[in-house]
């Protein structure tokens, strides 16, 4: 985990925003970011406890009220309203979606297959209120998740985060996914 590099880098129609790249980020949008790393165990435990609270991860994009986070090999769809964050069930928003990446853990919630879906070498596809997600998981040599979000004025977050990125790996390993995460989605 980067304690004190980014672990992942957010942009905003192409240009790196800073504030949405290892953040947590409350209702009220007012992002809290340590030095390029993600919030104290303490704070991630609260927000864990109560994921209403706050959304938090080595990625946050989006303008809302549909935000879409990162951390590491995951990925979550969050919808703000009433002054709270909900979780989306990407089940009910996936848009043909490729067989064999999305695993039901039988508990009301699904994982993506991540090894699966960069061998599939597809784009998964959600939509939710006009908002568009898609995600891809390239292996450029190790897992690199990809997200875009697009909003229905045409605004168009992209980020992307995985294991070995961040302090003590960017010199060596950073440039290469930058240069494939602006063409992973043809921008």
């Amino acid at each position: 985990m980067a304690y004190s590099g980014y672990g992942g880098r957010a942009y905003r129609n192409g240009v790196f925003v800073a504030t949405a790249s290892d953040v947590l980020l409350t209702p009220d949008m007012d992002g809290h970011r340590t030095q390029g790393g993600l919030p104290s165990a303490a704070l991630a435990t609260a927000v864990d406890d109560d994921p209403t609270t706050a959304v938090y991860g080595h990625v946050v994009i989006g303008d809302g009220p549909v935000f879409v986070t990162m951390l590491k090999n995951m990925l979550n769809v969050h919808l703000l309203a009433d002054g709270a964050f909900h979780d989306i069930d990407l089940r009910l928003i996936g848009k043909d979606l490729a067989d064999g990446v999305m695993l039901d853990l039988n508990d009301g919630t699904c994982m993506i297959e991540a090894k699966a879906l960069a061998d599939s070498d597809r784009t998964l596809r959600f939509e939710i209120d006009g908002h568009v997600v898609e995600y891809r998981v390239i292996a450029h040599p190790r897992l690199v998740h990809h997200a875009r979000i697009t909003h229905p004025d045409g605004t168009a977050w992209t980020g992307f985060c995985g294991m070995e990125i961040g302090i003590g790996h960017d010199d060596e390993n950073t440039a290469p996914v930058e240069l494939v995460h602006f063409k992973t989605f043809g921008s």
